[in-house]
């Protein structure tokens, strides 16, 4: 390892890139081809327990007290910010403003409606504010989640009431 050392505080990431193939040379690391990063078929597993195979999501293990990951997987940061807030950096950020920006690929002034306030919806709404948007409508059925997107820059806001839905034992 040379980006990071023991007692660092880092962040995994999901999205890790080789930073060298051809789809990262062009800027496109979510295509990346991962070389070197994951073991191929038929290579020894990184973890095991008592023999057995222990398989890592996307290479990560994700609640996890300790892991092992490639060092391309995590991104390092001030030990000032506390970790329990840090961790959110390595899923809703990255998913939400990145649905925003990548996805959706919203633009200076579109009007976006974001359903879903939870921690990638409210990253959603910050990644269409910084992406230009502007109106941005938040929904969601619970009302403490839908105000909290009010201080997340989205102005006008919606609640959901679906009717409840009627019991099959109840009709008829």
């Amino acid at each position: 390892m040379r980006y990071v050392a023991p007692g660092d505080h880092v962040v995994t990431c999901v999205s890790m890139a080789c930073g060298s193939c051809r789809q990262c040379l062009r800027g496109r690391s979510h295509l990346c081809a991962h070389e070197g990063l994951v073991r191929g078929p038929g290579r020894e597993p990184r973890l095991s327990r008592d023999g057995a195979t222990v398989h890592q999501y996307f290479e990560l293990s994700c609640y996890a007290e300790q892991m092992l990951v490639h060092e391309k997987a995590v991104v390092k940061i001030t030990k000032e910010l506390p970790l329990e807030k840090a961790a959110l950096l390595g899923c809703s950020v990255v998913t939400g403003v990145g649905a925003a920006q990548n996805t959706a690929k919203v633009g200076p002034g579109d009007t976006v409606a974001v359903v879903g306030c939870g921690g990638i919806g409210l990253n959603a709404i910050q990644g269409a504010r910084l992406a230009g948007a502007e109106r941005i409508i938040a929904v969601d059925r619970l009302r403490g989640k839908l105000s909290s997107s009010r201080p997340s820059s989205a102005r006008p806001t919606r609640s959901t009431r679906a009717p409840p839905i009627p019991s099959p034992r109840s009709s008829g």
